[in-house]
């Protein structure tokens, strides 16, 4: 999928969180939960895959990336038409493989992370709200390997992205609400994976990718409705 955010998008969001702030009262609500998504990582699973092939995992191969899990929290201001806030979602996932070499158990984990804060703002009409929001995002890479001591941190990539919800409200508005929100995020900029897939199985260095994310989460919203 090549989409690619024009001007047009940018002032359309910009004037949408505008209008919210302008237009909503002064309810304040919390909000945390956990988040699920399907991310875009074809060129990081083709490295992979790669180094399955070549480095003979025996005791245990890299699996494809094809899911993420993470928390979300934030604050949001709220009236009858809709609410604008601010929100933090981290996504997390790890893979690991292990080898036999002349007697020796050695492992590799690489530990992906993406981490986003969203100005967003939504409309709501009964229990739905449908809103956007304009993404800061930084994408980490982790390598902790049996044959290195520390930890290295490989990768901080950072780009801006937009980000698409639709919530739905479950049950009677209480002081604490459970929340279903799909999601839709991409971002402005392709991935530069850098060196990391490289390192993984010498696959081209400075590689770019979209990305892209499809995703669930379940809130809990508190605060008055």
């Amino acid at each position: 999928m090549n989409l690619r955010p024009g001007k047009e998008l940018y002032i359309i969001t910009c004037l949408l969180l505008g209008w919210s702030i302008v237009c909503l009262g002064q309810s304040l609500n919390f909000v945390s939960g956990y988040t699920y998504s399907i991310p875009q990582f074809d060129h990081y699973n083709q490295a992979l895959a790669l180094s399955n092939d070549l480095n003979d995992w025996d005791i245990k191969s890299f699996k494809e990336i094809n899911n993420m899990h993470g928390a979300t929290f934030g604050i949001r201001r709220r009236s009858d038409r809709g609410f604008i806030g601010l929100a933090w979602e981290q996504k997390l996932k790890s893979v690991r493989a292990e080898r036999t070499t002349d007697g020796r158990d050695l492992s590799e984990r690489w530990a992906l992370s993406w981490t986003t804060i969203t100005l967003e703002s939504a409309l709501s009409v009964g229990p739905l709200s449908a809103g956007l929001g304009i993404s800061t995002n930084t994408f980490s890479n982790k390598l902790e390997a049996s044959y290195n001591e520390p930890r290295l941190k490989l990768l901080n990539h950072h780009t801006f992205g937009n980000f698409f919800f639709l919530e739905i409200s479950i049950g009677r508005p209480a002081s604490v609400q459970l929340v279903l929100r799909p999601f839709y995020q991409f971002t402005w900029k392709d991935l530069n994976y850098a060196n990391t897939t490289f390192l993984i199985a010498g696959l081209e260095p400075n590689y770019k990718e979209k990305q892209y994310f499809w995703g669930l989460s379940l809130l809990l919203v508190n605060g008055p409705k």
